[in-house]
């Protein structure tokens, strides 16, 4: 779960240097500005945000935390990563 999230971060920043954008200093900002362009509803872009809040728990192994985290992250995971992956297929068909 956490290497994909760190993958989704890191395709995140890609894009955005691609496309000429400032990529923002914190994962939480970086989700919630490529969410905020993939998603139209504003819940949905904050829970894409979410994902940077789970890694961290995961990176600092919070043991008590971390299987709430992942039972988490596999419940929203199906609904925000079609969005995610086809958003960026189309803008990198753009180039």
């Amino acid at each position: 779960v956490e290497s994909l999230i760190n993958a989704t971060l890191d395709i995140s920043k890609v894009f955005f240097i691609l496309r000429g954008d400032e990529v923002p200093e914190t994962s939480r900002e970086i989700l919630y500005k490529l969410g905020s362009q993939i998603f139209e509803r504003e819940d949905q872009a904050e829970a894409f945000l979410e994902f940077a809040k789970i890694r961290n728990t995961l990176a600092h192994r919070y043991l008590d935390i971390k299987w709430n985290d992942i039972k988490r992250f596999m419940k929203m995971a199906p609904e925000l990563y079609p969005p995610f992956l086809s958003f960026i297929k189309k803008e990198l068909n753009r180039k």
